[in-house]
């Protein structure tokens, strides 16, 4: 894990290959969908 303060040089951070970062983002929409799924069974109970 990286502290990030005044000063730092984000140039330091590694670049995260472009098929991780379409990984992460197919499991975010996921989640999201997870929770708009529980949110309307919440509002049917």
């Amino acid at each position: 894990m990286t502290n990030i303060e005044p000063g730092f040089d984000l140039n330091s951070i590694s670049k995260v290959p472009p098929e991780y970062s379409s990984f992460s983002e197919s499991v975010v929409s996921a989640n999201h969908d997870l929770v708009k799924g529980y949110k309307k069974l919440a509002n049917e109970l």
